[in-house]
């Protein structure tokens, strides 16, 4: 029969996901996005979200928060991606209409 391992032992290795300089620079840089003058909703909400997750992973030493911390960046990434699109559709839309019509 096989002994059961305690909880702490079977996610050793997610331990080191929350202790690695690579999230000291993503908060930096989640901090850098949300202080970028963007006019859309939400663009603060999702890299304020991933600091948390990545902040409180380092504190206590939790590998399951840093990951949740990578998905919140790869949300943030996505948004802003959409954002990007549609403010380029929006200004080459504007544009299109002004050359048209003047």
């Amino acid at each position: 029969k096989k002994p059961v391992m305690p909880p702490h032992v079977r996610t050793r290795p997610l331990p080191r996901l929350a202790n690695t300089r690579l999230n000291a620079a993503l908060i930096l840089l989640m901090g850098v996005v949300m202080a970028l003058p963007i006019p859309f909703p939400a663009t603060n909400t999702f890299p304020a979200w991933a600091i948390v997750f990545l902040a409180t992973a380092q504190a206590e030493e939790d590998g399951i928060l840093a990951i949740w911390g990578y998905v919140a960046i790869l949300i943030t990434a996505a948004w802003f991606w959409f954002c990007w699109e549609l403010m380029w559709l929006l200004m080459s839309e504007s544009y299109s209409f002004l050359i048209q019509y003047f």
